[in-house]
């Protein structure tokens, strides 16, 4: 008998032990789940990468534990929560980063308005948190916004190095193959994302709405009933009023000079700019009427093109015309007006684009500018003289000569007309990237 009792004490301990041991895991799991229910307080007010961190910390922690993962519940229990934690981590995360894109674009418009570039480094320090890596994805956000509510799109500026490389051939590889430029400036400028044919209607003039801003006017006391006050500069009866934001003859000389600029070889001495500029009777000592927002009320031609330096719309390079001088790069004014004074000795000055005109206007675009200008010029010419033969020839008072030349009826000659100006804007293309010294740059978005 004394061997049954014993074993029966025996199997009551172990009964005793295997309780005790139950409720110190049961005890455990109570603190866990207390424990997970704080964590994920925690979690939600956090951003999107500790959601993820700690909700992973979590699962782990369970699964050593020998627990599954509760995918019912937010707050670790089984009946409560508003959803998984999954979904919570995801509504987070992107409205984190909405917010950090938001940020990018407010910075970009800000120093868009002061007509300065936009660094990664900008961006870095202002808009997004110390130490972030969602740069990029933040990036790609603002660009949306960007283009979807602004009109306007983030582009790339190419460094200096690049610039001062146009022309030349890429260097190549051992198997032939173009060696692609890593070169990078991180700079960034707005640039319009308006189609042509929006921007076009939207600068016409419209008698309708031109009433109505003068009647607002006059009804502010702005404008008085005179007719001399519908004159005056103010409403122009366009959506898109460029005369009240900028001076259309300061952005048509910049336009020209560019255009100068990349017929010459993409670099023009200044005493060869002023002798062009003189046959548009433009001279350093031009002023120029500013809008109303601006301080000055005018500007001169030489102030302008200083200011155009520092905007980096346009750049210059003091080069020395003596043997084994070499080009040394200006980066100030007086850098300019010192090789004036010393143009004796061997010095002078060369304008060059800047590398903002590239990002905001592109070669391209400018060869195709003086391309549809040319081109209608020519086209219109060759009318005029074709209405001249026809007029002739309906009174009767035509040259015979004329005559037996004449191929065709008018209507004939029209359409050869079109084509013969196709094929002259084409000839010109070629003569214009032929006088720049290669192929022309063209704007590349960033995604």
């Amino acid at each position: 008998m004394a061997p049954r009792a014993t074993q029966q004490s025996r199997a009551s301990q172990g009964k005793k032990k295997g309780s005790g041991a139950s409720q110190h895991a049961r005890r455990a799991d109570d603190s866990d789940e207390n424990d997970s229910e704080d964590a994920n307080d925690d979690e939600q007010e956090g951003d999107g990468d500790e959601d993820e961190d700690m909700a992973g910390g979590e699962q782990a922690g369970s699964q050593k534990k020998g627990k599954k993962p509760n995918k019912g519940s937010v707050g670790g229990s089984g009946s409560g929560g508003g959803g998984t934690l999954s979904d919570e981590v995801k509504r987070t995360h992107l409205d984190e980063l909405q917010r950090l894109s938001k940020n990018i674009v407010r910075l970009a418009l800000s120093m868009t308005g002061k007509r300065a570039k936009l660094t990664r480094s900008d961006i870095n320090a202002h808009a997004l948190p110390p130490k972030s890596k969602a740069f990029n994805a933040a990036f790609i956000g603002a660009q949306k916004i960007l283009r979807d509510t602004f009109g306007m799109e983030l582009v790339e500026m190419m460094s200096r190095t690049e610039r001062d490389k146009l022309g030349e051939e890429a260097p190549r590889e051992e198997g032939g193959a173009k060696r692609k430029s890593q070169a990078s400036s991180k700079s960034y400028v707005l640039r319009s994302t308006l189609p042509p044919a929006l921007i076009k209607v939207a600068s016409a003039k419209d008698n309708d709405l031109l009433t109505a801003e003068i009647q607002d006017l006059r009804d502010l006391g702005l404008v008085g009933d005179n007719e001399d006050d519908d004159a005056r500069e103010g409403p122009l009866g366009s959506l898109l009023a460029w005369k009240s934001v900028e001076s259309l003859a300061l952005t048509g000389v910049l336009q020209l000079i560019l255009c100068l600029i990349l017929v010459n070889g993409r670099s023009i001495p200044e005493p060869q700019l002023k002798n062009q500029l003189k046959h548009f009777h433009l001279h350093w000592s031009s002023s120029f009427p500013m809008p109303a927002h601006h301080t000055e009320k005018e500007i001169t031609l030489d102030a302008y093109l200083t200011r155009m330096k520092n905007e980096e719309m346009l750049d210059y390079i003091t080069v020395s015309t003596m043997g084994g001088g070499g080009a040394t790069q200006a980066s100030a004014t007086q850098h300019r007006r010192k090789s004036r004074v010393t143009a004796d000795e061997g010095q002078v000055v060369e304008w060059k684009w800047g590398v903002r005109a590239h990002a905001e206007i592109s070669e391209e675009s400018v060869a195709q500018f003086m391309t549809s200008f040319m081109k209608t010029q020519w086209k219109d010419e060759q009318e005029a003289l074709l209405a001249q033969d026809e007029d002739d020839e309906a009174a009767g008072g035509a040259n015979p000569q004329k005559k037996n030349k004449q191929k065709g009826t008018f209507e004939e000659r029209r359409e050869e007309l079109k084509a013969k100006a196709d094929k002259y804007g084409a000839t010109v293309y070629k003569d214009i990237v032929r006088a720049a010294g290669g192929s022309l740059t063209e704007i590349k978005p960033v995604a």
